[in-house]
């Protein structure tokens, strides 16, 4: 070869670099295979306006060059120049033009891999399946899989670099309509980021299904994130999958890298048919006959072109990768060009189908969120139709009711609360008769006593102390000495037994027994007052409930919150904990929130009956396979008894003090502020004794002095 090379003038065979990473790729594999037997040259044609100049350069370079070949991604002016100079153009891109004799496409045709994925389509009988893809060259196999009339097919478009919220959107949308198997066109990022996203979606284990255009083997470099997956990952490659043995060594250039290597490889097969002394017309015609006719293994399999110089005879791989391991399952044949009904061939593997799947979150750190959804979601979420159609509940594992959730009504302290025994009337009446009876027992006194001139009477100062002294049981120094004045004051003294009887008796019972009445006995009272507001929180399940009942008194309440009062709504559950607490409202909220509220917080009281009963579930994404375990689980920690054991810990008795009702075991000891009225009258008692006291003191002083004057 190297005496073929001298003897032919200017020989070199280029290798055509249209863009500038093609020229690193190229350089090391052609110094490896074709060092000794061929240089290279770069033919840049991005300095050319129009097509016609670019046609126009690159015969004019490629003919004043005495070039032989061309090598590297498919180009319409270099093809076209190729074509008119009967020259090998080796490209290792898809070609653009259908009908070219001199330039043969190493690149697998995509047309290829359309018809593998539709026959499996077609093999599996699949009546709805996801496509994702990233660039216009994925709408071809849409357009191919559409011929299928018994496939629904949804596309999803990821325009430029995928972001997560672009892929989550896509993937829950993917849910909701129930599909299960998804085709990825996308590069190595996006099929990266669509993976990490499915995987905090819980989409990556059964029943889910994930099929991947790979013809360049990049994808195992994104597969070894995911090796937690139980689920599997098809692909359709030129290579076997081998997790062990890496299928190219080109991975920090990926397909790129791969196709140059063919490219070169071909070149170099093309460049052992020539001889000594031919011409630079001949050799260009040998090296294109000879790639027409080249059977050659390369990375990207057999290589062999059809007379439109498009790869044939080659096989697609069809590879499975799971969390059991990677299986060859089948092959697709290109023969020919043609399509083939039996060009599809999968493998018999009866231990695919007695594998027994994992529960899905085995080995898996599942993250539990409060309200916002990941994997699941453990909240005081109630079943609902509006929450079904966007989230799968399993069974419930509580059921929760509303309920009114109101301050605790404070006791008011009186300083004379001695006093509460008895109405005021009583006490009006019993003044009245004290008065009554001393004027009536002086009077009795003073005729009995005119009768009897030996028997003293009974002054009217004395009378009033006698009554009064015997009311509150003291010790008087005068007495009745007639025979009417004593019936009178026997009369009186039954009167005052019954009246302090019955008096120590209520007086203990208010002292010592806490009663607080509220304004508020049920739910219903509040549908017919408007001193106390109500509401619950806007775009709740609880106010859907009161704007949809045809309950007369919810109804009614419904129109008072929204219309007439609606400032009552609040927007969170802890804007409505804190309106209960400062200014006097009652909020309507889950019975299970409402009765922990109150047992947390002594200031807070529960208003019943509850009413609206619905089970709280956990959610998880829509067609979630671990749904029933998740249900089978809490039926059994419901039959053992567990969940009730975990209701009494967080909700157990309520340790703060019913002051709904008197009861004898809720007896609290006498406070001063209780009995401060008495010793506020013991107090005035002392002051008004001094103070006559001192009076007397003074008049007599003056009576003193005025008889000393006169």
């Amino acid at each position: 070869m190297s005496n073929a090379i001298k003897h032919t003038k200017d020989s070199c065979y280029l290798i055509s670099a249209i863009l500038p990473s093609w020229n690193q790729i190229l350089e090391p594999i052609f110094a490896e295979k074709l060092s000794s037997k061929a240089s290279k040259m770069i033919l840049r044609l991005d300095t050319a306006k129009t097509e016609y100049d670019r046609v126009f350069k690159a015969r004019e370079f490629l003919n004043g060059h005495s070039i032989h070949a061309v090598l590297g991604p498919f180009s319409e002016a270099t093809a076209l120049a190729s074509e008119s100079l009967n020259m090998a153009y080796i490209a290792t891109s898809p070609m653009t033009s259908p009908r070219l004799n001199s330039t043969f496409q190493v690149f697998p045709a995509l047309e290829d891999f359309s018809q593998a994925i539709f026959d499996l389509v077609k093999r599996y009988k699949w009546d709805k399946v996801s496509f994702f893809y990233d660039n216009d060259k994925g709408i071809s196999i849409v357009e191919k899989l559409l011929t299928n009339h018994e496939l629904m097919i949804k596309s999803w478009k990821f325009e430029g670099e995928a972001t997560e919220k672009e892929a989550r959107d896509h993937l829950v949308h993917m849910r909701t309509v129930f599909m299960k198997r998804s085709i990825v066109f996308l590069n190595m990022r996006n099929t990266r980021v669509l993976l990490e996203t499915a995987r905090n979606l819980a989409m990556m284990s059964t029943p889910y299904e994930w099929f991947f255009y790979d013809p360049g083997d990049e994808l195992p470099l994104v597969f070894q994130s995911f090796t937690d997956a139980m689920v599997n990952f098809t692909v359709f490659s030129t290579m076997p999958y081998n997790s062990s043995e890496p299928s190219t060594r080109f991975n920090e250039n990926g397909m790129n890298a791969t196709l140059a290597y063919d490219a070169v490889s071909l070149l170099e097969a093309a460049i052992a048919d020539l001889h000594d002394n031919m011409t630079t017309e001949e050799i260009r015609i040998s090296i294109r006959d000879s790639i027409k006719e080249v059977r050659k293994k390369g990375l990207t399999g057999d290589i062999q072109f059809d007379r439109h110089g498009r790869r044939t005879n080659y096989t697609i791989f069809i590879s499975e990768i799971s969390g059991y391991g990677d299986f060859e399952i089948g092959v697709w044949n290109a023969v020919n060009g043609s399509f083939l009904r039996n060009n599809l061939e999968m493998f018999n593997r009866s231990d695919l189908f007695n594998r027994t799947p994992p529960f899905p979150l085995k080995g898996r750190k599942a993250r539990v969120v409060m309200i916002l959804n990941a994997t699941m979601s453990v909240a005081p979420l109630s079943i609902s139709s509006d929450r079904e159609g966007a989230v799968d509940f399993t069974k419930p594992f509580m059921t929760r009711y509303i309920s009114v959730l109101m301050k605790v009504p404070q006791s008011e302290t009186s300083y004379f609360e001695f006093l509460n025994p008895l109405h005021h009337t009583v006490w009006i009446c019993t003044f009245g008769a004290f008065i009554f009876v001393s004027i009536t027992l002086y009077i009795l006194e003073r005729v009995g006593s005119m009768q009897k001139k030996d028997c003293p009477y009974i002054s009217f100062r004395q009378s009033l102390w006698f009554v009064f002294g015997s009311l509150l049981q003291g010790s008087t120094d005068a007495s009745p000495s007639t025979i009417p004045g004593r019936i009178l004051a026997s009369s009186w003294w039954f009167f005052a037994l019954i009246l302090i009887s019955s008096y120590t008796a209520n007086l203990a019972a208010f002292l010592t027994v806490k009663k607080i009445n509220t304004p508020i006995k049920s739910v219903t009272d509040l549908s017919s007052q408007t001193k106390i507001k109500y509401g619950t929180v806007r775009h709740s399940g609880i106010m859907s409930f009161f704007k949809n009942t045809n309950i007369e008194h919810f109804s009614k309440m419904w129109s008072q919150m929204s219309e007439i009062d609606p400032d009552s709504m609040v927007s969170t559950t802890e804007e409505g904990f804190k309106k209960v607490k400062q200014a006097n409202f009652a909020f309507f909220w889950d019975t299970t929130v409402n009765k922990y509220m109150t047992i947390e917080d002594c200031e807070f009281m529960e208003v019943g009956p509850p009413f609206d009963p619905k089970g709280f579930g956990i959610g998880v994404p829509p067609g979630a396979t671990y749904r029933e375990d998740l249900s089978m689980a809490i039926l059994k920690l419901s039959d053992s008894g567990t969940l009730h054991e975990m209701e009494n810990k967080w909700w157990g008795r309520r340790n703060c003090p019913d002051l709904s009702k008197p009861s004898t075991d809720e007896t609290s000891e006498l406070q001063i502020e209780n009995v401060a009225g008495v010793f506020f009258i013991l107090l005035g008692g002392v002051v008004i004794a001094g103070v006559v006291c001192l009076a007397e003191y003074f008049a007599k002083k003056i009576s003193r002095t005025v008889k000393k004057v006169r």
